[in-house]
């Protein structure tokens, strides 16, 4: 299935994973994760160019390295402001 114009997506609260490359190349420009999921696996959303914030449980949900890989648009992660290089 082709999902790349895909732009948001809605959890529900019983999902325990997301897999690798789940929404991999997909146009979704905001992330809330439900505290139901308990991880994130690699890859699984990488290349999401227009994705700008993404929300979850820290104490619940567990990301896995490189699963926001070329993710270069990202503003903020968990409330937090990432800063650009410019800003550094």
């Amino acid at each position: 299935m082709d999902c790349k114009n895909l732009e948001k997506v809605t959890f529900g609260n019983e999902l325990k994973k997301i897999w690798a490359y789940a929404f991999a190349w997909t146009n979704i420009k905001e992330l809330v994760i439900p505290s139901s999921v308990e991880l994130v696996r690699v890859y699984a959303f990488t290349g999401c160019h227009k994705l700008e914030s993404v929300t979850y449980d820290t104490s619940k949900t567990t990301i896995e390295k490189d699963a926001f890989q070329l993710c270069n648009n990202v503003k903020t992660f968990n409330g937090q402001k990432i800063m650009d290089d410019k800003e550094r």
